[in-house]
């Protein structure tokens, strides 16, 4: 009996270096009934042109050529002609494991899921053997949103890259188009509407990082939408009355925006307005939700409030406190 197909959608925009690469980790997957959608974002490079070349090659891939709207409308452009029953998204300058579709969708179906999670890293010319014990945790899919808020878990639960989704999730869901952190705005969604979601350990996803340009990134103004997707996911557990995920959300969103305040605060140049409307933002969800935290919470909130750069030595303190208890 044949596998059910799963579409996976690689939005495409500036990566002619690296696009071969990830096209030919997904044509490589021992899951071999897929639909592999190229999302060309408007390209002004040789994307286009690669593009093209693999689809004459493997009757697989479909390739839809758009204006640039974006990674957010790039991905809902695929996920709109999509045809499979599972979905899953790379982004084009990474690759991944042989394994990890069939390891994702195997998890899926064995677990009863709506999601399958699998680990990243960065990536490295050879591909990593798999670890023949890895952890495996099922949980509900509100249980999962709790881990965007734990440290440990939270860049394997937030990103959109590394899971496998059944297509039932997007009926009423998409990514939201003209943001920064597009992924911060879904997942929340994503994870607090799927009945389960299965995790494991293993590193199936290679990812890309790009040091150039982080402490520009830093200081975009374009950076608030991060804080924004989190002051959404807020008033999203609220409305739904999830007060557990809620105080994890807030603790979360008001260390976030604290530390994120101490990191502009030391880069080069005049960063006044953004660091007014980091702290502006701070403030509103530490006043709407101040009867969630305990008292010395409280007075860490208030003090970054007076006394900003206080702040930065309490993290400092913390950071101190736990490499002694360590030791």
């Amino acid at each position: 009996m044949e596998k059910p197909l799963i579409s996976i959608i690689v939005p495409i925009y500036r990566v002619e270096a690296y696009l071969s690469r990830c096209i030919d980790s997904i044509l490589n997957q021992s899951y071999r009934n897929l639909e592999i959608i190229l999302v060309d974002d408007g390209s002004p490079d040789s994307c286009p042109k690669i593009c093209n070349e693999y689809a004459e090659k493997d009757a697989r891939i479909r390739v839809v050529h758009k204006k640039n709207g974006g990674l957010s409308d790039a991905r809902n452009a695929g996920i709109d002609i999509a045809n499979g029953k599972y979905i899953s998204f790379i982004d084009s300058d990474d690759y991944i494991h042989p394994e990890m579709i069939s390891t994702l969708f195997d998890l899926l179906k064995s677990n009863d899921a709506d999601i399958s999670v699998c680990n990243f890293t960065p990536f490295t010319e050879s591909v990593s053997p798999l670890n023949k014990a890895p952890t495996i945790d099922t949980l509900s899919g509100k249980d999962a949103a709790k881990r965007l808020y734990q440290s440990q878990y939270a860049t394997q639960t937030v990103v959109a890259w590394d899971k496998l989704y059944k297509r039932s999730l997007f009926d009423h869901l998409r990514f939201k188009v003209g943001k920064f952190n597009e992924d911060e705005f879904f997942s929340y969604r994503a994870l607090y509407l799927a009945n389960k979601v299965v995790f494991t350990s293993q590193e199936l996803y290679y990812y890309f990082i790009r040091t150039t340009g982080i402490s520009k990134a830093i200081t975009d103004p374009r950076s608030l939408n991060g804080l924004d997707a989190k002051i959404e996911a807020i008033q999203f557990y609220k409305e739904n009355g999830s007060t557990d995920i809620l105080r994890s959300a807030v603790l979360s969103f008001l260390n976030f925006s604290a530390k994120r305040y101490c990191f502009v605060c030391r880069q080069k140049g005049n960063h006044q307005e953004l660091l007014g409307e980091i702290k502006k933002r701070h403030a509103t969800v530490y006043c709407s939700n101040s009867s969630l935290l305990r008292i010395s919470e409280r007075f860490r909130a208030r003090t970054f409030l007076f006394f900003p750069l206080l702040y930065w030595f309490f993290i400092k303190f913390d950071k101190a406190k736990r490499k002694f208890l360590t030791k």
